[in-house]
């Protein structure tokens, strides 16, 4: 199987098809076969599509330390992804935190990544006050106590179930890893400090229920050639979900890059 090192933690990855390169990096909950089993590999047909196991998820390592999982090193996974497949740039599509390392990641390296897809509310402009310490403190308890299926109960009890491909990748996925990742990425201040260094065409995807007031598309009016779409109706996970939507508006944003 195909692996990246990145220090002493080994990655997993996977590539199909040709064409020019797109890196499919998951968030906290789910492995990079999630992309394939959402169909967005399948939409994304006449691009390489990467599709990438980040840190403590599918096969690739789990560190076993807090300072494991702060943002510095999902930027440097992805750099050393791109060095290992001798690819100069590429494009990046980030889901949930994926889409968190999509600022981080564009902003600290422009000249590897041509153009990125965040899909997900950008959330608050600071992971860094008392109440969010507190609140992923809370979280990664939760999860600690009582797994990933505490993830999914939690969301389907407000009465909106999940797909059974989306639901089994967040049982499997390692609720310690999970929960040191919510925990760790308090130490980073969040993407809103670095909005405006990014300026590779960017495209945010957002359901509405998950970002009643807005936020993401005040994010896209602070980089330099962004654009928010807003799925009607659908939340955090619904969005994701309905791959042909994402798609839709997805296919025609790369499609028109600039490649060469």
């Amino acid at each position: 199987m195909p692996y990246v090192l990145n220090g002493t933690v080994k990655l997993y990855y996977e590539v199909e098809g040709d064409g020019p390169p797109v890196i499919l990096h998951t968030g906290a909950g789910g492995a990079g076969s999630m992309w394939r089993e959402g169909g967005y590999v399948q939409g994304l047909a006449g691009f390489q599509r990467i599709l990438f196991d980040h840190r403590g998820h599918g096969h690739s390592d789990t560190p076993k330390t807090l300072e494991d999982y702060r943002m510095e090193h999902y930027i440097a996974d992805v750099v050393a992804l791109l060095d290992a497949l001798e690819l100069a740039r590429a494009a990046y599509w980030g889901y949930s935190d994926g889409a968190q390392v999509d600022y981080a990641l564009a902003a600290a390296y422009p000249n590897r990544i041509i153009a990125l897809v965040a899909s997900g509310a950008i959330g608050d402009a600071d992971r860094t006050t008392p109440a969010e310490r507190v609140s992923a403190s809370e979280l990664a308890q939760h999860v600690q106590a009582e797994g990933m299926a505490a993830i999914v109960h939690d969301y389907e009890s407000a009465g909106q179930p999940m797909t059974p491909w989306f639901r089994k990748q967040m049982l499997e996925t390692n609720s310690e890893a999970f929960a040191r990742e919510v925990l760790a990425w308090t130490e980073w201040n969040g993407p809103w400090a670095v909005l405006s260094q990014i300026t590779c065409p960017a495209l945010l995807l957002v359901g509405e229920r998950e970002d009643p007031d807005g936020a993401t598309a005040r994010a896209a009016a602070l980089m330099s050639h962004a654009r928010c779409v807003t799925l009607p109706r659908l939340d955090h996970i619904t969005a994701y979900e309905h791959s042909e939507l994402a798609l839709t508006h997805a296919m025609p944003f790369l499609l028109g890059l600039q490649w060469d």
